[in-house]
């Protein structure tokens, strides 16, 4: 088994381990509060308009620990910043040049063996991936400044936008070398599958014990001939 298949069926695990297999992508591992990578989504959400139809959606997740006076401050800037509520299936954004962007989030502390840890997700469409990298910014400046330990990941998914005589599993290696300089690390293929990780020194998201930064997967709609693509930093987790 192909080091992709066995990182990927860790992180499920992890998933099902945490009640939260259908919140999506938990980054590999909550990291040090002093070793933190800066936050940016920029190279992801770059390559995700190239590649794929307007339709996509982006997430971007943090998964760390947290004393209760943190939680409890997050939970304030959440409230009264982005007016999200604990557990809540939607939120409204700050505002962006006159308009509110609409996002989607939610947050939870953890419990039982994992009391100390929280997780927090923030999703949007394509057209809202602006509002969405500035949320998260400001959201980890946040988390620097109070002290919060942990790791945020990145996860963008929609269909291949490439000409259908085109292979895309070339087309996606090629724009991950030519617009994030990423060098092939590995790449697992099966029937309509196609599974790939890069390194690249322009996204700043790592996953502890990997070079990783950056991975693409490609799978073939079998009904409507569509791939779909979904790419994220560090690595993908969870359903894609």
């Amino acid at each position: 088994m192909g080091s992709i298949q066995v990182l990927c069926k860790m992180a499920l695990a992890g998933l099902a381990a945490l009640g939260l297999w259908g919140a999506g992508l938990l980054p590999a591992m909550a990291g040090n509060s002093g070793n933190q990578q800066a936050f940016s989504i920029e190279p992801v959400i770059a390559f995700a308009s190239r590649s794929m139809a307007e339709e996509y959606t982006i997430s971007i997740q943090w998964y760390g620990h947290m004393d209760d006076a943190q939680s409890a401050g997050l939970k304030e800037l959440l409230q009264h910043g982005f007016l999200l509520e604990e557990s809540a299936a939607d939120m409204v954004s700050l505002s962006s040049g006159g308009e509110a962007s609409r996002l989607r989030g939610s947050w939870s502390k953890l419990s039982g063996s994992h009391t100390g840890e929280a997780f927090l997700r923030l999703e949007a469409d394509g057209t809202e991936a602006r509002a969405l990298a500035e949320a998260g910014s400001r959201i980890d400046g946040w988390l620097r400044e109070a002290g919060a330990a942990g790791d945020w990941s990145v996860k963008a998914a929609g269909v291949w936008n490439g000409d259908a005589a085109q292979h895309p599993e070339d087309a996606v290696s090629g724009l991950a070398r030519t617009l994030l300089a990423a060098e092939e690390l590995e790449t697992y293929k099966d029937q309509g599958i196609v599974n790939a990780l890069y390194k690249t020194e322009l996204i700043g998201f790592k996953a502890e014990g990997t070079e990783a930064g950056f991975q693409t997967a490609l799978h073939r709609n079998s009904e409507t001939g569509a791939w779909n693509l979904a790419v994220g930093a560090p690595m993908l987790t969870g359903e894609f």
